[in-house]
C-alpha cells in the first residue's frame, strides 16, 4: 500500500473534503500531511548521517585508513582528524602488532603527504614525526614508503617544502635503514635540483648514523652517488652550487665513519676542481 493510501487510512480523509474528523491529525489537507510527513523523514536522514560522520573520529587504525583513503570527500577536516589520531590509535600495539599495521598505513599517509591543501599535509607531517618518537627504528619500513613522496615535496610552497624536509630528516635519524639509503641514491640524479640537494643532504645524514651500519658494498653505492669528476651532472658536478656542496658534505660524513680505502680512493681520483669544492666543506674537525 502506498503513502497515500495510508494516510487516507489512518487520518480517514476524504477526497474532495478538505476538513478531517474530530480527533484526527491536526492537518488541514492530505497535502500538508504529506508534507510534514517528508520533512520529518529528512531530518531523521540528516541525524543518522551527523550521528555516522567521521568528522567525530575513528576508534580503530581501519577506520582512520578508511577516512584518509576518502580523498574525494569534501569535509577534509575529517582526514586531518584522522591523522591526528595514528598516535594515539598505534601507541598500544606491541612490536608485531605495530609491524602487521604499518602495511596498511603506508598507502593512506602517503595519499596525505600529496594533498596539496597545506593543513592536510602538515598534520602528516606531525603525525609522522610524533610516530618516528614513540616507535624509533620500528618505523623503518614505513619511512621507505614514505620517504620518496616527502622528497618530492621539496619543490612545493615554502611551507610544504619545510614541513617535508624537516620530517624526513627526523624519520631517517630515528629509524635508519639501507632501504631509505637506496630511495636516497635514486633522487640524486631527480630532474629537479630541490630534489636532488634534499636527498644529497639526508644522505649525509645516514651515511654519518651510528645506528646504521653499511656495507662495503653499500658505502660504494654511496660514494658512487656523490658523483666523480668523470662524471659530470651529478653529485659533486652538479649544474646546482648547493648541490655541489650537498655531496661535498656528504662525503666528509662518509670519510669520517668510515675510514679506509674506499673514502680514501673516491677522494684520491678527484681532479683539481672538484678536489677544491670538496675541501672547501672539510669540517674543522677533520681538517
Amino acid at each position: 500500500m502506498d503513502s497515500l493510501s495510508l494516510l487516507k487510512r489512518k487520518h480517514k480523509i476524504r477526497r474532495g473534503s478538505g476538513a478531517a474528523p474530530m480527533g484526527a491529525n491536526p492537518f488541514t489537507t492530505l497535502k500538508a500531511a504529506l508534507r510534514f510527513r517528508l520533512r520529518s523523514a529528512k531530518v531523521v536522514r540528516r541525524s543518522v548521517r551527523v550521528a555516522q560522520s567521521p568528522a567525530d573520529g575513528a576508534s580503530t587504525l581501519d577506520g582512520a585508513c578508511e577516512i584518509m583513503n576518502d580523498v574525494k570527500a569534501e569535509d577534509w577536516a575529517a582526514r586531518q582528524k584522522a591523522i591526528e589520531q595514528l598516535p594515539t590509535l598505534l601507541a598500544p600495539l606491541d612490536a608485531d602488532g605495530l609491524a602487521r599495521s604499518l602495511g596498511s598505513l603506508a598507502e593512506p599517509l602517503v595519499l596525505q603527504l600529496c594533498d596539496l591543501r597545506s593543513a592536510i599535509l602538515r598534520s602528516a607531517c606531525e603525525a609522522l614525526k610524533a610516530l618516528a618518537d614513540a616507535h624509533g627504528a620500528a618505523l623503518a619500513p614505513l619511512v621507505v614508503s614514505v620517504l620518496p613522496q616527502l622528497l618530492a615535496n621539496l619543490c612545493l610552497l615554502k611551507v610544504m617544502a619545510s614541513a617535508s624536509a624537516e620530517t624526513a630528516t627526523a624519520l631517517l635519524t630515528a629509524a635508519p635503514s639501507v632501504g631509505a639509503v637506496k630511495v636516497l641514491i635514486t633522487h640524486v640524479t631527480d630532474s629537479h635540483k630541490q630534489v636532488r640537494r634534499g636527498a644529497l643532504e639526508r644522505l649525509q645524514v645516514l651515511v654519518g648514523h651510528e645506528g646504521l651500519t653499511l656495507p662495503p658494498k653499500g658505502l660504494a653505492a654511496v660514494l658512487g652517488a656523490l658523483g666523480a669528476s668523470a662524471e659530470p651532472g651529478r653529485g659533486i658536478t652538479d649544474a646546482d652550487a648547493p648541490t655541489r656542496a650537498a655531496a661535498a658534505s656528504a662525503y666528509w660524513a662518509a670519510a669520517r665513519r668510515y675510514p679506509g680505502k674506499q673514502a680514501e680512493s673516491w677522494y684520491a681520483k678527484l681532479e683539481d676542481k672538484e678536489r677544491k669544492l670538496v675541501d672547501k666543506h672539510r669540517p674543522a674537525a677533520a681538517a
